[in-house]
């Protein structure tokens, strides 16, 4: 499996992979296998009361869970707490339907993508960085779907 140098060389090391026990990216899809989770979401969460303990990774099998071990998905996924906060803090201190609702009106297409600063659906979870955890707190909160007319 072709990658970089830093997975090849400093994660996954001497590690023998195979198709049985690893994931495949060209086969199958890593983000379909597992969610970013923050543990006490709610309405009422304030972002700047997030801790690198309340996000979770929830995966669907172990072969999940190897992968995102081996390829140190969490620490890296953790190392950007602060924007895990911020679109806690978008969605639920200022993400209104009403404001939404006016950016339709000067032709944003889908506000909650513009509002966030990234893609926002799973067809797009390769678009960008971090779009997978966009993606994932977006869905978690519950945020209704102003998109559609």
């Amino acid at each position: 499996m072709p990658s970089c140098t830093t997975c090849n060389s400093f994660l996954k090391r001497d590690i023998r992979f195979s198709i049985a026990r690893n994931i495949n990216p060209y086969l199958e899809s890593l983000h379909d296998n597992f969610k970013i989770n923050i543990k006490k979401a709610s309405k009422q969460l304030k972002g700047f009361d997030i801790k690198e303990s309340d996000v979770e990774f929830i995966c669907k099998t172990k072969k999940t869970q190897k992968h995102i071990d081996i390829f140190a998905l969490k620490e890296l996924y953790l190392a950007h707490i602060d924007y895990i906060r911020e679109i806690v803090m978008k969605i639920n201190d200022y993400g209104d339907e009403e404001y939404l609702e006016s950016l339709k009106k000067y032709g944003v297409s889908d506000p909650w993508q513009f509002f966030l600063g990234n893609f926002i659906h799973q067809q797009n979870i390769n678009d960008r960085p971090l779009a997978k955890l966009t993606t994932d707190l977006y869905e978690q909160l519950g945020i209704p779907n102003i998109n559609s007319e």
